[in-house]
């Protein structure tokens, strides 16, 4: 396996009308090729460990994804005109200090510790069998709602209370005081307030006993502050294929598979614009590897990025959707061990 350093330039200072403040950001990508059922390419990526910060650990590229994403934001206006920017940037901080496996009480994207191939060498592993299940049903196709829907009955949590609903109006209102006033506070200064609440609330209600909803709420800004990071992870990929691009490092077909791969899919549909998989990018959860490590999956993706029709993209969804179900599975399984031990 290889290592890029990609340099990507904002000028954080054009909107405010000053002298130009042209900064670069350093992005160390991970790179191997792969063969993707007979089109080999190098695929690049953003190594997972250290980019949510949490449990103390960080990484050079978490950093900048999140100052890319903040200069971006100064560049074009948006910081100090659209508080749901300035919100979104604070949440993504936040998951340094973030309740990891209560944001999976929410939506499962925990990492496995059997590995993707490990287990697909004999014909019962888990692997083979996922392999099985995508042959069989390869034709099968899924629409984008029904993929999105059924995907977070599988993932998600299925209901709130109602009650919680107060108190996450409560806690909102806390880490984000300035929401209605009419100019944004600095990012800096958002970020010092929101993380004196969120330490605060994480000590004396998240570590004791009882106190079920606001920890529910905890759980539910936890995942927002994933998704949060992963909406900053978006905009720093699609400058990240650009220049890879322009570099000759990516033809057509790969870019296209870095596009997709990378990005938080926002799609239309009859019931609106949808965050096709609950604003996490397919390659941050762990089944996309499962599934791309399958002679199907990796035929099934290539057909979408060769010919990007409805039926191409309605069979790989049902393929998706089939590694979903297998996922949660593999994790419930992992679970029963650990409580056998």
């Amino acid at each position: 396996m290889e290592q890029k350093v990609v340099m990507l330039e904002a000028d954080a200072a054009r909107a405010s009308n000053s002298d130009s403040r042209l900064r670069q950001f350093s992005f160390y990508l991970d790179r191997n090729e792969i063969n993707l059922d007979g089109r080999r390419f190098v695929h690049h990526w953003i190594a997972k460990p250290g980019l949510y910060g949490d449990r103390g650990r960080g990484s050079p590229n978490r950093q900048s994804v999140l100052d890319y994403y903040w200069a971006r934001c100064l560049q074009e206006g948006s910081a100090s005109d659209e508080p749901e920017v300035l919100q979104s940037y604070v949440l993504a901080h936040l998951t340094a200090r973030s309740r990891s496996h209560g944001s999976r009480r929410v939506f499962l994207d925990a990492c496995l510790g059997e590995g993707v191939r490990a287990d697909g060498r004999n014909r019962e592993s888990r692997q083979a069998m996922l392999e099985e299940a995508l042959r069989r049903a390869k034709d099968e196709r899924v629409s984008l709602l029904d993929f999105h829907q059924r995907s977070r009955a599988v993932l998600g949590r299925r209901e709130y209370p109602a009650e919680a609903r107060q108190i996450y109006n409560d806690l909102q209102q806390r880490l984000f005081p300035w929401q209605h006033d009419s100019r944004n506070p600095t990012g800096e200064t958002a970020i010092s307030i929101a993380s004196e609440v969120w330490v605060r609330d994480l000590r004396l209600i998240g570590r004791r006993q009882g106190n079920e909803l606001p920890k529910l709420v905890l759980d539910m800004f936890a995942y927002e502050a994933r998704a949060a990071l992963h909406r900053a992870y978006s905009a720093a990929w699609v400058a990240i294929a650009f220049a890879l691009r322009g570099r000759g490092d990516l033809d057509d077909f790969s870019a296209s598979f870095h596009a997709f791969w990378h990005l938080d899919l926002v799609v239309e549909s009859d019931a609106g614009p949808l965050h096709l998989f609950h604003g996490t990018p397919i390659a941050l959860h762990p089944v996309s590897g499962y599934f791309l490590a399958t002679p199907t999956g990796a035929a099934l993706t290539r057909e979408l990025l060769e010919r990007p029709t409805d039926p191409s993209r309605e069979r790989f969804l049902n393929g998706l959707l089939i590694a979903v179900f297998d996922y949660a599975s593999r994790h419930e399984d992992a679970n029963a061990s650990r409580r056998r031990v």
